[in-house]
């Protein structure tokens, strides 16, 4: 299902409050290189504490081949 870009500002918007964390890995900053201007800007803009950056580890390739 598509979502409208009222819904991805309604759930970026939780995020700048801080009423969540964006859970950001390097396959998704890798795929984020290629993405058009305005997706790395409204990326850019978002303030630093509602991202967290998560790391490949033995445990999340185990629960990836799960």
């Amino acid at each position: 299902m598509r979502r409208s870009g009222a819904e991805s500002e309604a759930f970026l918007n939780l995020a700048r409050a801080g009423r969540l964390t964006l859970l950001v890995s390097d396959l998704m900053l890798d795929e984020l290189e290629d993405a058009p201007d305005r997706v790395r800007q409204v990326f850019e803009e978002l303030p630093g504490p509602c991202i967290t950056r998560v790391f490949e580890t033995n445990e999340s390739m185990r629960l990836r081949d799960a």
